[in-house]
């Protein structure tokens, strides 16, 4: 789902400030520190209350 919405995926990696790099619509993948992220981001894992629009990531995922 992550690669079908790539503009909500470039969203979450702005607001979360990712240490992944998009080039041409492709997330590049530099070295294994970004395994989480990248793990995160397959589980759909980030999210933000609707509340309290506090952004968070679900560890349990």
């Amino acid at each position: 789902m992550f690669l079908d919405k790539i503009d909500r995926t470039k969203n979450v990696i702005e607001q979360f400030n990712l240490d992944i790099e998009v080039s041409n619509g492709q997330l590049i993948y530099r070295d294994e520190t970004q395994t989480g992220n990248f793990v995160n981001l397959m589980q759909d894992s980030y999210y933000k209350t609707l509340i309290g629009d506090q952004n968070g990531i679900d560890e349990k995922r």
